[in-house]
């Protein structure tokens, strides 16, 4: 099993509940769309002085499933919208 886990600054100018809830909507979107997506969690961190706001924790069967999600041209439009409204990500992916 492969993990992505995602973390997200959002920029300062949107209210990051109102990113979470967007992106936890079109993350549901894609779980039904794309079948390699096992399962995902997202969550809001509870740290304020953390430099990141949200954090997507997704599981994939392996590096294979976790590409073709990558690629995907609806994951794609969401990372359009990402790009949009966050100063900064971290991504970290690895085996289970």
């Amino acid at each position: 099993m492969v993990k992505h886990i995602l973390f997200l600054s959002v920029k300062s100018n949107y209210d990051h509940k109102e990113v979470l809830s967007t992106f936890t909507q079109m993350m549901l979107q894609l779980k039904k769309l794309i079948p390699e997506i096992m399962d995902f969690h997202i969550g809001e961190n509870i740290n304020p002085t953390s430099a990141y706001q949200i954090c997507l924790d997704s599981e994939f069967k392996d590096i294979n499933a976790l590409n073709h999600y990558i690629y995907h041209p609806e994951h794609m439009k969401v990372r359009e919208y990402l790009a949009s409204v966050i100063d900064d990500k971290l991504t970290f992916d690895y085996i289970k």
